[in-house]
């Protein structure tokens, strides 16, 4: 009988370790996928090694050259195209008119330093390949405040400038656009409402193939 009492502890001691063994190999099994399950597999020499020598993401005002095994890789310098003393621009983000490519159209998150809080979308736009920029730091919509970043710049394939952007303080998801190269804007709209993230926007850049594709999808549906 005392010989029972010593051995129950020991047989519940092991009864735990292996069982909570066997639960964390279930909870690793799911962060360890078979890699044929993700689709993405190397075969074969389809990729390239990344360079060993670090790149200098510093702000540069001459062009800085770096070999590579494709040949040397210029880095032309950095432009800030809006220069300011008191606002934050990050997720810079460029796009082109489809039929100008002299017209381009950039934007940012813009935040304030110091003060009150404020947000928006920056607007820089140049007409002649980026030689001259003009714009402001926030999209001057009506009303100009609700802005949140984010911002998704498009131009479609008439030159009219679209805005997608987050909402702050609301959450949602809202659009402008502009006629003018973004001298000014419609009121905003509505996209989605609720917390969003992360909207981007696109245009058809030919007249009649959506319609096309459209029909094409209406096809195969019926």
């Amino acid at each position: 009988m005392k010989k029972l009492f010593f051995i129950i502890p020991f047989l519940l001691i092991g009864l735990i370790i292996f069982t909570g063994q066997k639960s964390n190999d279930k909870e690793s099994a799911k962060w360890d996928l078979d890699p044929s399950m993700t689709k993405l597999i190397v075969t074969g020499p389809s990729y390239s090694q990344l360079p060993s020598k670090p790149v200098d993401y510093v702000f540069s005002t001459q062009p800085r050259f770096y070999n590579t095994p494709f040949g040397i890789v210029t880095v032309t310098p950095n432009v800030r195209v809006h220069p300011t003393t008191n606002t934050n621009q990050s997720e810079v983000i460029i796009v082109r008119h489809p039929i100008n490519q002299n017209i381009m159209f950039a934007s940012c998150n813009m935040t304030t330093i110091g003060g009150t809080l404020f947000i928006s979308e920056g607007v820089y736009v140049t007409t002649n390949g980026g030689v001259n920029w003009f714009g402001s730091d926030s999209l001057q919509s009506v009303p100009v405040t609700g802005h949140g970043g984010d911002p998704g710049p498009t131009i479609d394939k008439d030159g009219r400038f679209i805005m997608t952007h987050l909402g702050y303080p609301t959450s949602g998801m809202y659009a402008n656009y502009s006629t003018n190269n973004g001298l000014n804007w419609s009121n905003t709209y509505t996209i989605a409402t609720g917390s969003q993230d992360k909207n981007l926007a696109g245009s058809e850049s030919q007249t009649g193939r959506l319609e096309n594709l459209r029909q094409l999808l209406d096809v195969f549906h019926n």
